[in-house]
């Protein structure tokens, strides 16, 4: 069962989401999942692991450039659950003309939430950034398949995440 905290913060980002995005918005909302793989000091105390991401873009001028707000869920498993939570304001770039695939690119800052079960020292918000590339594919009119890799960090935490999942808008 999710803990207290995990519950709030999906409530607070679905909040947001709904909020930011005004109705009848050609904004592009995305969610999926895929694997996490700790980096650094963090690979010593935590093990691979799976992710769920979630978020929206909204594009500016023509297109290429949006901005966004990206949520993500990361847990690990060793002896007991790690969790990690974080919350990014993004700008990102999709270059090229609209096709069947397009790369893009994000970055993002904003606050990521540490819970480790067993150690209490490791608990709490830092500040986090996040880099994000990524190839979407067109699977008809309005929504996209992708996959994308992205690198999660903040002071002397970081973790590496390969994804999958569905846009739309």
């Amino acid at each position: 069962m999710p803990s207290a905290r995990v519950v709030l913060t999906s409530i607070l980002l679905g909040a947001a989401v709904t909020l930011v995005v005004p109705a009848g918005s050609i904004a592009q909302a995305y969610a999926g999942g895929g694997l996490m793989a700790p980096v650094g000091d963090l690979s010593k105390e935590w093990g691979v692991g799976w992710t769920a991401v979630l978020g929206f873009a909204e594009p500016v001028g023509d297109g290429e450039l949006a901005l966004g707000l990206d949520g993500i869920f990361a847990r690990s498993a060793t002896d007991y659950w790690i969790n990690a939570m974080g919350l990014f304001g993004t700008v990102g770039v999709t270059p090229g003309e609209s096709g069947e695939s397009r790369p893009y690119l994000r970055g993002g800052a904003g606050m990521l939430y540490f819970d480790d079960e067993e150690d209490s020292t490791f608990q709490g918000a830092e500040l986090g950034f996040e880099a994000v590339a990524g190839l979407k594919f067109a699977i008809s009119s309005g929504t996209n398949l992708f996959l994308e890799g992205r690198f999660v960090g903040s002071t002397g935490s970081a973790f590496a995440v390969l994804a999958a999942g569905i846009m739309g808008g």
